[in-house]
């Protein structure tokens, strides 16, 4: 885990550049213009309905999804989990809720050496103080789901 941090730090390191398109900054993890776009992304209350997400799959949103899966850039969570643990704070929910998210293959996770559920779920948790429980397992042969 500490190989996975030192390259995240050294490929993405947080405050001189932007996370999604490569700007320099100054601290932070988003440029001023992604953080705009990224807001933009944000599900209106009256285009929710018993099933929530927090962005529209587009844009800042859609690319911060691609870097958490697929480069495996954590800080893409951090981003990510500010709007969904809003969402969770927003809502409801009773006494003995939990976070849990759905596990990836053990191949998919040596191949990328993060589990983009689990560190999403996590972030989440430090942000709106919900418990974090692993529930689900996979068994089995699994295809992608890449494109479905």
């Amino acid at each position: 885990m500490k190989l996975f941090q030192w390259l995240s730090d050294v490929f993405w390191p947080q405050g001189m550049a932007c996370l999604c398109c490569d700007e320099l900054i100054d601290g932070g993890v988003l440029c001023p213009d992604c953080e705009a776009a990224l807001a933009a992304m944000r599900m209106k209350e009256h285009e929710q309905g018993s099933v929530r997400s927090a962005y529209h799959y587009d844009g800042v949103a859609k690319r911060l999804v691609i870097m958490l899966k697929l480069e495996c850039a954590a800080a893409a969570a951090d981003v990510l989990a500010e709007a969904m643990a809003e969402e969770i704070r927003g809502m409801e929910l009773p006494e003995n809720t939990l976070l849990t998210w759905v596990t990836m293959p053990k191949r998919r996770f040596r191949e990328r050496g993060i589990d983009h559920g689990r560190t999403l779920c996590e972030a989440v948790s430090r942000r709106c103080g919900l418990e974090v429980r692993q529930l689900l397992a996979r068994q089995g042969r699994f295809r992608t789901q890449r494109g479905l």
